[in-house]
């Protein structure tokens, strides 16, 4: 059996088959393109995603807002709420895990600064401070502070894991700028950097949709897919 053939039957099973349409009007480069695609896709996965997502909209049409509850008072605290003997205990306990190393900080930083009129990540964003300081850069002292206050009140040394989640249009030239920058005083074995995933956008009857004959359109999967990433 060919590959279309393998990839017919297993689209025609769920009810895909749209997706080979074009077929004999693509280019060898355009086939292989969309063969790719539907092997990444793994399309029986993202169709069962799908189909739990209209199944749990139908089982309870009530609005999210109507079922939504205040935490009790009892589950969170504030600094206005917490005596200073609470807060001294919150922050030697912070600075303690931060010495033995189990502490991460995790970042989303998969969106491009189109809003802030710039075509780059936002982490590399001048915000206008008389140092010239990014985003990027801010967030890196901070951490490297944190470790320093962490060993001078417990006298170990240890790091925090910082987190950085990138998208595909962003993830080469963060990777670059950290690189630039000598990842700001920080150890690059510590930083660790991944790209949000993507899935197949669907319609409302449930087929896949195209972006071009050949290429499957995708959309970044929101959050919800990074604790795949994260091994703290």
């Amino acid at each position: 059996m060919s590959e279309y053939e393998t990839f017919a039957k297993q689209l025609a099973h769920h009810n895909q088959s749209h997706i080979l349409q074009f077929w004999n009007e693509l280019t060898e480069e355009e086939k292989a393109i969309l063969c790719s695609d539907i092997k990444e896709v793994n399309v029986a996965e993202v169709c069962s995603y799908f189909k739990r997502a209209v199944e749990t909209l139908n089982e309870d049409q009530s609005k999210l807002d109507d079922r939504m509850e205040p935490i009790p008072p009892e589950l969170y605290g504030g600094v206005s709420r917490s005596s200073a003997k609470d807060l001294k205990s919150y922050h030697d306990e912070g600075l303690q895990q931060i010495s033995e190393g189990t502490v991460g900080i995790l970042l989303m930083a998969g969106g491009q600064g189109t809003r802030l009129g710039v075509c780059y990540p936002k982490g590399m964003y001048d915000v206008g401070l008389p140092s010239h300081k990014t985003l990027f850069q801010l967030q890196a002292e901070r951490i490297k502070r944190l470790e320093d206050m962490a060993y001078e009140k417990t006298g170990k040394r240890s790091s925090i894991t910082w987190y950085i989640m990138t998208s595909e249009a962003t993830m080469e030239s963060t990777e670059k700028f950290f690189e630039k920058h000598n990842y700001f005083g920080l150890q690059k074995s510590n930083i660790i950097m991944f790209e949000q995933g993507l899935l197949p956008c669907f319609t409302f009857d449930g087929k896949i949709i195209m972006d071009q004959k050949w290429k499957i359109s995708r959309a970044p999967d929101g959050n919800g897919g990074m604790e795949e990433f994260i091994e703290l």
